[in-house]
């Protein structure tokens, strides 16, 4: 799995040299209604490629910043933040477990669970490296022979080697292989909830996603809460010093606060900082699901998806509530 997202990485941003797109463009799709209502593009922004993976258009920009923050338009309005902040690897890692149907997710290629049908086999489409291109970019880099997806597979394939990791026998390219489609297996995946059939889960896909918690609340338009209960998480070290770097797993923790909403937080803090030792800045993403620790300086609390999870402030940094 590392072999595989360090091949397309590598390939995407040239070993994470480029987090913005060289070729800027607006990647505002308005084709379709739900589309524009879901996740509209703002004036004066635009949707390239950027982070890791290059996250592009508005529907893939909206759709993030929905399962991270319970707001499409969180990273509709600051899609820069994709590239300056730390949401940088989680786009990447948000479009590498997220099936889009008719496509598997990545992950689902590579840990078995996307079992291929005869529609699929029939159109040259089976787990490996090649498939996971056709799903990042397979409009443009497959069905034929492409520069660009066999630079990625030497990227893999030499990942792969100074891993350790044997991929013999595997597809590595997909110059023979159709698009993804709705009679194939993932296409039969029904993983969104449609308005129009009474909020019921289908295979084709609308604003409101099944994995993604409240969205079904949305789709039925009644009011979406978060207020669920999380586990108890180790206490925090009694010494206020700084962690090196913020935890990649973060440990859901008890909630101080009845709520996560700003409109029932008596101690909401809006927008939320850090301020760093040599008295620079960091601004937070302005949304109503960032808090500070109680008790410690040097972490603060983030809500999503009902819970509260407990994260280490970047390093030099210390949470200053004074700063408003």
């Amino acid at each position: 799995i590392l072999a595989n997202m360090f091949g397309h990485i590598q390939q995407e941003t040239a070993g994470l040299f480029y987090l913005e797109e060289i070729n800027k463009s607006p990647y505002c799709a308005e084709n379709q209604p739900w589309v524009r209502s879901a996740y509209p593009c703002v004036p004066g922004k635009m949707y390239y490629g950027r982070g890791a993976k290059q996250l592009s258009w508005n529907y893939n920009y909206g759709a993030f910043s929905t399962a991270m923050f319970g707001d499409a338009m969180v990273l509709l309005n600051e899609p820069e933040l994709v590239a300056t902040t730390w949401l940088n690897f989680a786009a990447t890692m948000w479009f590498f477990v997220t099936p889009q149907p008719p496509k598997p997710s990545m992950l689902q290629v590579l840990d078995g669970s996307w079992v291929p049908n005869a529609h699929d086999t029939t159109s040259n489409l089976e787990p490996g490296f090649g498939a996971t291109t056709m799903i990042i970019n397979g409009a443009i880099e497959c069905g034929g022979f492409n520069q660009q997806a066999q630079n990625r597979a030497n990227y893999y394939t030499d990942y792969a080697q100074k891993m350790g990791v044997d991929i013999s026998g595997e597809k590595l390219l997909c110059n023979d292989m159709q698009q993804f489609s709705q009679k194939g297996s993932a296409g039969k995946l029904d993983l969104y909830w449609s308005p129009e059939r009474n909020c019921q889960l289908v295979n084709w896909q609308t604003a409101f996603n099944a994995l993604v918690e409240g969205d079904y609340s949305k789709c039925k338009g009644l009011p979406s809460t978060c207020s669920s209960t999380p586990s108890p998480s180790p206490k925090p070290s009694p010494a206020p010093t700084p962690s090196p770097s913020p935890s990649p797993r973060p440990s859901p923790t008890p909630a101080p606060f009845p709520e996560c909403r700003s409109g029932n937080n008596p101690n909401y803090i809006s927008p939320p900082r850090l301020t760093m030792k040599n008295s620079k800045f960091i601004q937070l993403p302005q949304v109503s699901s960032i808090f500070p620790h109680p008790t410690n300086c040097s972490k603060f609390y983030l809500c999503a998806f009902g819970t509260l999870y407990s994260f280490n402030c970047p390093a030099t940094t210390l949470w200053n509530q004074a700063i408003q």
